[in-house]
């Protein structure tokens, strides 16, 4: 059997290493042989790097190992975990693609045909208590990488309960019944992405800095859910210098084709547009002119971008004309942002969440949600975010109250 001793070795931990029954296990059902995998996801073409892959995959992997061709195998996994993605055009151009280049996969298998298996296998894992389900945010659990990170960079034996609570998420010590229940919920699809039972966007999550006077701009357009979808294709410098060398010879090493195109494959377009005037040019607000790309079907509208527009601060055609108005139209915004900045420190942080019934329905002593509006406790993690934001609140109005004083 072949050994990581001539290349592929990863790092040694006691942790990792198989019993030598395992191996003997191993040995018995493999039979010997060494197996790789390409797992490709069904989303779109392959490009250069899967072929860098399948090759790995197929063949130098096992050329590193010194593996006799009779005991190669290489599965072919379709890894089709996200379906609104994924589409039979792409799962079979990625086999004419791996046949094309000479590949012959000993088995052919999806990732789907295992939910099931790995459903069972996660709540294995729940009843012995090796896993949780867990509420931390991205950022969250990033800060607590950080500090694993920092505790494993540190020379000596390693005990888990040398381990800081803030590299802990709050959420290990759940029961074992308390975990399984969170887990149904999740299977049931009652922890959306916030989003509802049809997809519709429920919340959006934004963020104010009020001690910031620097305005950043920005635009916001809204288009009806059951707006029609077309592909849409933007295009920006083809090169990735501003101008060629008169003498250069490689001209495609300086083709910048990551960011020259980008495509969105469900962009929004108005209705009306979409039936009158798609056969036309047409402008996409603020982006440019576009027009029906030939390949376009009668299912599949595609458009190409033809001329770009130059987002300003309301600036005409002429680039001049309207500047006052413009001028004038800042001076108001700002005066209102003021005004609305007035009447944020205002408010008491005692108040600031019982302005809002539509999310909350119980409050504590200092005003802190415990319930939401459809009478659902919140968690701990949720009233300590909520306790973040009353306290900058708090500053706030602090900082109005010493300005009426003095």
């Amino acid at each position: 059997m072949a050994t990581t001793a001539t290349g592929l070795e990863a790092r040694d931990m006691a942790l990792a290493k198989n019993s030598p029954q395992q191996l003997a296990d191993h040995q018995r059902v493999t039979q010997g042989k060494v197996r790789t995998r390409f797992p490709p996801e069904p989303n779109g073409y392959l490009h250069v790097g899967h072929a860098k892959s399948m090759n790995m995959n197929f063949f130098e992997a096992f050329e590193k190992l010194g593996v006799a061709p009779d005991q190669r195998e290489t599965y072919f996994r379709y890894d089709d975990t996200n379906p609104e993605a994924e589409s039979n055009e792409y799962i079979d151009a990625i086999a004419n693609n791996v046949h094309w280049l000479g590949y012959t996969p000993t088995k052919v298998t999806y990732s789907s045909q295992y939910f099931q298996e790995l459903y069972d296998l996660a709540l294995k894992l729940i009843r012995k208590g090796r896993a949780y389900v867990c509420h931390q945010s991205k950022a969250e659990i990033e800060a607590s990488r950080i500090v694993l990170q920092q505790f494993h960079a540190t020379p000596g034996a390693k005990d888990e309960k040398d381990v800081s609570e803030a590299g802990k998420s709050p959420f290990r010590s759940r029961s074992v019944a308390e975990n399984l229940a969170e887990f149904e919920k999740m299977r049931l699809g009652l922890y959306g992405e916030e989003t509802d039972a049809s997809g519709r966007v429920t919340k959006v999550l934004g963020q104010m800095d009020w001690t910031n006077a620097a305005k950043p701009k920005g635009v916001l357009s809204w288009v009806p859910a059951n707006s029609p979808k077309v592909e849409v294709r933007v295009y920006s410098h083809l090169f990735t210098v501003p101008e060629l060398p008169s003498d250069v010879k490689d001209w495609e090493s300086f083709v910048d084709s990551k960011n020259s195109e980008r495509v969105y494959a469900s962009a929004r377009v108005d209705a009306e547009s979409f039936a009158k005037n798609l056969g036309s040019i047409v402008q996409f607000e603020r982006i440019g002119y576009f027009v029906l790309d030939q390949d376009s079907t009668k299912d599949k509208k595609v458009l190409n971008q033809i001329v770009a527009l130059r987002e300003g601060g309301g600036e005409t055609a002429s680039g001049a004309a309207g500047a006052s108005g413009a001028n004038a139209s800042r001076k108001d915004a700002q005066m209102q942002q003021l005004a609305l900045k007035l009447e944020k420190m205002k408010l008491s942080p005692a108040d600031m969440f019982k302005k809002q019934p539509e999310l909350y329905a119980q409050f504590d002593a200092e005003g802190l949600p415990t319930h939401s509006a459809a009478g659902e406790e919140l968690t701990k993690n949720q009233r300590k975010k909520l306790k973040k934001e009353q306290d900058k609140q708090k500053k706030l109005h602090d900082a109005y109250l010493a300005k009426e004083k003095a």
